[in-house]
């Protein structure tokens, strides 16, 4: 499939095909929890647990308007998501064709049933989800170093001004000219600190505007505003611990539940290999257990990193007080003339140490609390099953 480049507003007729294309997508998707239906009628096959929509992304939620509008945009312009979400429309109106014309869905292939379709359709939901995280965590870093920048710039005046004062008491000979050559020294390694700042916020917005689809300029007027890591604190207590919104899991459940309903399993059949462990295991079985125990996992392990960047919180916080405290207490003594400018250089450089950490310690924070959500599946609801098109033209093979 190659994809051309996405049209700023999608003309008139493609607006209207897709349309037309993603009404019998949402009736197969409606459908998909009849898998296994036999089209000569047995009842459908069920494995839990039962996996639905949420009610909202996890962005609706995350009280940061630019992110929730930035991980949108991204979703809207990535082609081979936007064509992905095409050939499914096209492939649900071909199998709803059949059905409306001859009721010959024998005839639809093996790889085009509308399990299969439906299947696809939340194994496309958790690609978007994989996408809005790696936006996420762009924008996370692109706001740490901006909080940094900020912090870094904040510094420089006291440090030249300290500079002066190290440099009025050389000419005077009441100190050696090693002070002024110092804060001379620190000064411009705090500059250079900046500046390097800078690269990496230049690196972090270059990520985000490949995943956007938007410039740098255009990311940079927006960044503007609000220089913060967003808050994006949840209890990890809290926070659910099951699979009910996983949306590749529920693509799994459909797939092995429409394979052994073609292998003429019955639902209690199905029930009783569940749940008896010691019986030996079918490929479709150790599928579903695997898949199901790695999902867990993945979510016991997000919640435990949330729970340790939380932990991490207030002794940073209790380390930056004490630091910002040594610092005020230094720079009068300094000023007053008790203490030289080597015990001030010490304090300086751990208050900006202190608060540098505090900064990296929220972005994790945050940078954890998104990926819990993403191990929950919670980066979706039911409108992401039949996406609106951006305009993008996906030339067929």
């Amino acid at each position: 499939m190659t994809i051309s480049p996405p049209l700023s507003f999608p003309h008139p007729p493609l607006r209207r095909r897709w349309r037309a294309a993603l009404v019998p997508l949402a009736l197969v998707i409606a459908c998909g929890g009849c898998v296994g239906v036999n089209r000569s009628g047995p009842a459908p096959l069920h494995l839990s647990p039962d996996i639905s929509a949420p009610q909202a992304p996890w962005w609706d939620a995350a009280h940061d308007p630019l992110l929730g509008a930035l991980i949108e945009q991204g979703l809207q312009h990535d082609a081979d998501l936007q064509c992905r979400a095409e050939a499914l429309a096209q492939r649900a109106q071909a199998v709803q064709n059949h059905r409306i014309k001859a009721r010959l869905a024998r005839l639809v292939g093996p790889h085009d049933t509308p399990e299969d379709l439906g299947a696809d359709s939340y194994v496309m939901v958790r690609a978007r989800e994989a996408l809005a995280i790696r936006i996420a965590l762009a924008y996370i870093d692109a706001r740490r170093w901006q909080e940094r920048i900020t912090l870094r710039e904040a510094a420089l005046a006291p440090l030249r001004d300290n500079g002066e004062i190290a440099r009025y008491r050389r000419e005077a000979g009441l100190v050696p000219a090693l002070d002024g050559d110092m804060a001379d020294v620190i000064t411009g390694l705090d500059e250079s600190s900046v500046a390097t700042a800078r690269g990496h916020l230049g690196d972090a917005i270059a990520t985000l505007a490949r995943l956007t689809g938007l410039t740098a300029e255009e990311l940079n007027d927006r960044l503007k505003s609000a220089p913060r890591l967003p808050d994006l604190d949840i209890k990890a207590d809290d926070a659910p611990r099951d699979l009910s919104h996983r949306a590749d899991v529920k693509a799994l459940q459909l797939r092995i539940a429409a394979r052994l309903a073609q292998m003429k399993w019955t639902q209690d059949r199905l029930d009783h290999q569940l749940a008896d462990t010691n019986l030996p295991a079918t490929p479709e079985i150790a599928q579903w257990r695997a898949a199901s125990t790695r999902a867990q996992a993945e979510i016991t392990q997000a919640a435990a990193a949330l729970a340790t960047a939380q932990s991490r919180l207030a002794p940073i916080a209790q380390s930056m007080a004490l630091a910002l405290r040594v610092q005020s207490d230094a720079r009068l003594a300094y000023r007053a003339g008790t203490e030289s400018f080597a015990t001030l250089y010490v304090a300086e450089g751990a208050a900006l140490a202190a608060q540098e950490r505090q900064i990296d310690a929220r972005a994790a924070l945050a940078g954890t609390t998104v990926a819990l959500w993403h191990a929950q599946g919670l980066g979706w609801d039911a409108t992401a099953l039949t996406p609106t098109p951006s305009g993008a033209v996906c030339d067929q093979p």
